[in-house]
């Protein structure tokens, strides 16, 4: 195809092809991704797009075009792994977002990429970035994370993945299951 064809191509069409090619490279990306069971490298990856998802799934119809294309059986069998190999409280299944324990740091260092994204714009509650909570910049380098980051960071995940559970939403084949823990498990129908 040149440069003639592609100028004889619809906007509207050449957008939604667009789309297309982007939702594959990102859902492929992330299915390979959740095949690395036990790696906590993988965390900020996956934190990133459960909150895209979990932004996109509280707007009408959101899920609909992105919906088939999510590796939710991977996602599923890594959520289910994560909440085996970490000791989670009830909190994962509050419908508020998750805030620090006393003594963690917040923000976590990828929710500066997150800040200010199009689609993150109520995906933050409202006092998360107050002065306070903000570490300067010294103190948010990657390289210096404390081991409670890594704790916080699967909790998020956790808390993400039971809340995209919780909409029940056609074609994802993942369900809330409750267990004698308090947390609920996310399992394959």
């Amino acid at each position: 195809m040149d440069s003639r064809d592609i100028d004889a191509v619809p906007a509207s069409q050449t957008l939604v092809s667009r789309l297309f090619r982007h939702r594959q490279l990102t859902f492929s990306i992330l299915s390979i991704t959740l095949r690395r069971i036990g790696d906590t490298n993988v965390l900020p990856h996956v934190n990133i797009i459960l909150a895209f998802l979990w932004c996109v799934a509280n707007i009408e119809q959101g899920l609909k075009f992105l919906g088939k294309s999510v590796p939710w059986f991977q996602l599923a069998i890594f959520l289910t792994s994560i909440a085996k190999s970490v000791e989670m409280h009830s909190r994962i299944e509050s419908p508020d977002f998750l805030k620090p324990e006393k003594g963690d740091r917040q923000p976590l260092p990828e929710d500066y990429m997150l800040r200010g994204q199009v689609w993150s714009t109520k995906y933050f509650p409202d006092n998360y970035w107050t002065a306070e909570a903000v570490p300067d910049e010294d103190e948010r380098s990657i390289s210096m994370e404390p081991a409670s980051v890594g704790r916080m960071r699967a909790e998020r995940v956790l808390w993400l993945g039971v809340r995209l559970a919780s909409l029940h939403v056609e074609k994802m084949p993942v369900k809330l299951i409750c267990h004698a823990s308090p947390l609920s498990m996310l399992t394959l129908i």
